[in-house]
């Protein structure tokens, strides 16, 4: 029935029939011009994060939060790069998925980390598709013998004139999905007076954690790349055809005295598209101050 309204209504000239082909053409040209902007443009979103658990030492600290590169192309790579050097960070925290799993290409994503790491110190974990498969032990072996900070189940002490915070780099999700992960070396890394920071691939990680694990004070992530796809004005599909809120995609969630921050991340995974969802820094100011509470400045257009 559609189609036979559509054929009523088709061009019977051929001046009319040209004319609608442009339109056609030309419209999907404006749509792949459109995905290749939303791909390639990095926005930079800042955030303050206060507490008085934050040591006065690291008062305007600043973390750059990086993620889920997936093989990201020279062109992303130029364009965080350019951000990261006018950011300045202190450190930066990349989460996860360097690769894409279906192509991965090991040492030239490396090389990419060890670009950043000449900006700022890199301490990075592993994602999904770093370490689900085949190319698990060379993607860890290879992490291993750069010169970033990689966290295998491993903590480091940040320093500041004398004064330290504590990061622990947890990436065994399928080890936590199981049921059978080791929370032993987490709750020894955080059996400290410090600020704790648990940078991880996976938001979720924190539901499955058990209170003596589960001590930190605030928790960076990334994975579901903010939806990806969303509508305008930001409202994730995802969220709206599963039980995950927005704020567990992209954003903060308090939890208890917890900050649960996730990045939207920088690349994309088996549908290579991204719609009002920019690549994203997150650029992190930590303060020391009497209450807790963490702000939202700059928010580019999405």
């Amino acid at each position: 029935m559609a189609f036979k309204r559509l054929k009523k209504h088709w061009p019977k000239t051929w001046r009319g029939k040209i004319a609608l082909s442009l339109v056609l053409l030309l419209g999907g040209i404006g749509l792949l011009v459109w995905w290749h902007y939303e791909l390639t443009t990095v926005v930079t979103e800042e955030w303050t994060i206060g507490s008085p658990r934050i040591p006065v030492e690291f008062y305007d600290y600043r973390i750059a939060v990086l993620s889920d590169l997936h093989g990201a192309p020279f062109e992303l790579e130029v364009k965080i790069a350019e951000q990261l050097r006018a950011a300045k960070p202190d450190v930066i925290f990349f989460a996860g998925d360097l690769i894409y799993k279906f192509v991965p290409d090991i040492k030239y994503m490396i090389d990419v980390l060890e670009d950043f790491n000449r900006i700022a110190p890199v301490v990075a974990v592993l994602g999904n598709h770093d370490a689900w498969g085949p190319h698990e032990a060379e993607m860890r072996t290879q992490m291993q013998n750069s010169s970033l900070i990689y966290l295998d189940e491993q903590s480091i002490n940040l320093e500041r004139n004398g004064v330290q915070i504590t990061v622990f780099g947890s990436d065994r999700i399928a080890e936590v999905r199981r049921d059978n992960y080791d929370t032993s070396l987490m709750e020894s890394a955080f059996a400290t007076d410090n600020y704790k920071i648990l940078l991880t691939h996976w938001p979720d990680i924190y539901f499955y954690l058990k209170d003596d694990a589960a001590q930190f004070d605030l928790q960076v992530a990334g994975h579901y790349h903010g939806g990806q796809i969303r509508l305008p004005g930001g409202v994730a599909l995802l969220a709206l055809l599963s039980t995950k809120t927005q704020a567990e995609l992209d954003g903060i969630m308090n939890v208890g005295d917890k900050d649960i921050l996730t990045t939207r991340g920088l690349g994309v995974g088996n549908v290579p598209i991204r719609t009002f969802c920019k690549p994203q820094i997150l650029l992190l100011t930590l303060k020391n101050s009497a209450t807790r509470y963490i702000q939202r400045h700059s928010c580019p257009a999405e």
